[in-house]
């Protein structure tokens, strides 16, 4: 039996790797594609009632059509998003620490409860906040939808609306 050597079995073995590492950056964009296409099909199906392929595939190109804006929302929804998850965990760990240290003295070590809190706060928020992000894409959506029906100018709502609001 011939046994392999050490050089080759190494570049094999490299080489294996560097597939794996780009089948996976590979699967990891075909996925972010694709939950980007499915929040836009719900977003597009929510406000039209249309069936979710058919969603998908407008909900996809208006999102192109609009892309600078639904980029700058996308953009502003998460940086404060992110200021948000920030505040509140700093708020929540320096509440832990005020709490620990008024309640045990000085003495007390309260870096493990507030690395709990701290960790704790960051998940809930982005578990909670995780609905503003969805909120600001159906808002934009639900814009471009009515710029797009209306040729451009903006729709303050149904004839019926802009009728009883003209009353006040």
């Amino acid at each position: 039996m011939l046994k392999a050597s050490g050089a080759e079995d190494t570049f094999c073995g490299k080489f294996a790797k560097i597939m794996i590492a780009c089948g996976s950056c590979v699967l990891k964009c075909i996925e972010k594609i694709c939950d980007y296409i499915n929040n836009a099909a719900y977003a597009y199906m929510a406000i039209t009632g249309k069936s979710f392929c058919s969603s998908a595939w407008d909900g996809f190109f208006l999102n192109m059509k609009h892309a600078a804006a639904f980029g700058s929302a996308k953009f502003f929804a998460t940086s404060l998003i992110f200021l948000g998850k920030f505040a509140v965990t700093i708020l929540n760990m320096f509440t832990c620490y005020v709490l620990i240290k008024h309640m045990n003295g000085e003495g007390v070590n309260v870096d493990a409860p507030c690395l709990f809190v701290g960790v704790l706060t960051w998940f809930s928020c982005e578990i909670w906040l995780t609905i503003f992000d969805q909120a600001i894409l159906g808002i934009m959506t639900s814009y471009a939808v009515d710029f797009d029906l209306n040729d451009g100018s903006p729709c303050r709502g149904p004839e019926t609306f802009n009728n009883k609001r003209a009353t006040f």
